[in-house]
């Protein structure tokens, strides 16, 4: 890995082989404040807003990083007061089949 790549850190968890052998990484985040001026129009209407605009700002972020190096970017955010990414709701959902 050239240096670049050795100053980011795309993934809380690397899962090695995730779909049909390909690495995905995982970053987690917790809106802790959906309520903040910045969300509160959308989230007053919609139930995850503020975690699906925090995985946009993490696949925007880590995307490229992830995809050079071969890996699939999956955000995972979660608000403090129950709403979750849609991506993250996903992944959880895969993951539990895949579990049972």
């Amino acid at each position: 890995m050239d240096h670049n790549h050795s100053q980011i850190r795309p993934a809380d968890i690397l899962i090695p082989s995730w779909s049909m052998g390909i690495p995905a990484a995982c970053d987690i985040t917790v809106v802790h404040h959906p309520l903040n001026p910045s969300f509160i129009l959308g989230a007053s209407t919609t139930v995850g807003f503020a975690a699906a605009q925090k995985e946009d700002v993490k696949l925007t972020k880590n995307g490229p990083n992830c995809n050079e190096l071969g890996w699939e970017c999956i955000p995972l955010a979660v608000e403090t007061y129950d709403g979750w990414g849609e991506k993250a709701h996903e992944t959880l959902m895969c993951s539990s089949r895949r579990l049972a």
